[in-house]
């Protein structure tokens, strides 16, 4: 572009967008408005010549003798024996094809969902090789009234509590009456005359009613389905930090006895508590 101030001219970059026109306006009025430039008061800016070059025409619009390319065919990803994505880089953008797989399987795993509880009960033999536990039936309702959409998803509960069925239940008791006496815990109840768990023990010092004010927190989440749960008691620690250690040895031993449905010897447990 070509700006011209009274007899002297400026030859300037191509101008880039309507924006950058009106800088250079703004910035040669400011020049003729000042005392540096005091012969110009009455210059005027013209536009000799514009090039836009936000839009330049391609070379192929310019010929049209020239035969259009044929586009290339996107070659596919492909995937690990595991599952992932392996990026071929002469295929589409790998987002395209995660979303439209994540699709199909979302979509396969919806279509096999148990509809019935007779399937639910099927189903939770078939992956977990034992019975569904008691009151099954009533999770069942609760699936149904709230339109549970993955109502045979219970992988991580079940890995989280299978160490424990390979314990005794008369071991595990036991262990449970040792630990409402233990350091800094707070035992809370649901006895058969009660809807609702409530408060039994403490160990804890300090400020019992902010610590239980966390535990009531967590229970408030059973709420809806408080009443039909049957007589417990649980054991709390109000700590953010965990009280029972443990370790692979004990932990592979419970999960072992559990596979074969036995039961590992219950001092190998009690040493795991006695460490905490």
């Amino acid at each position: 572009m070509i700006v011209r101030l009274g007899a002297i001219e400026f030859k300037l970059f191509p101008v880039r967008s309507t924006y950058a026109l009106v800088a250079i306006y703004l910035i040669a009025s400011a020049l003729c408005s000042l005392s540096i430039l005091p012969n110009l008061h009455n210059a005027h800016v013209p536009v000799i010549s514009v090039v836009d070059v936000l839009r330049p025409l391609h070379r192929q619009q310019l010929d049209d003798s020239r035969p259009p390319q044929p586009s290339q065919a996107l070659e596919e990803h492909s995937y690990t024996p595991d599952g992932l994505l392996v990026v071929n880089p002469h295929g589409p953008h790998p987002i395209f094809e995660l979303m439209r797989k994540a699709e199909e399987d979302w979509n396969k795993k919806l279509s096999r969902a148990s509809t019935t509880l007779d399937e639910a009960v099927t189903e939770y033999r078939r992956r977990y090789k034992r019975r569904p536990p008691l009151g099954f039936d009533k999770w069942w309702d609760y699936v149904v009234k709230h339109g549970i959409q993955l109502p045979d998803e219970y992988d991580e509960i079940f890995y989280d509590l299978e160490a424990y069925w390979g314990l005794d239940p008369e071991d595990l008791a036991r262990a449970h009456d040792e630990l409402e006496n233990g350091y800094e815990v707070i035992t809370v109840a649901k006895e058969p005359s009660s809807s609702m768990f409530e408060f039994v023990q403490s160990t804890v010092s300090g400020n019992l009613a902010e610590h239980f004010r966390r535990i009531r927190n967590i229970l408030d989440l059973i709420t809806e389905v408080e009443h039909e749960l049957p007589p417990m008691r649980i054991t709390f620690s109000p700590h953010d930090n965990p009280s029972m250690l443990s370790d692979w040895v004990i932990k592979n031993m419970t999960m072992e006895a559990a596979k074969s449905g036995t039961s590992a010897p219950f001092f190998f447990f009690t040493a795991s508590v006695e460490r905490s």
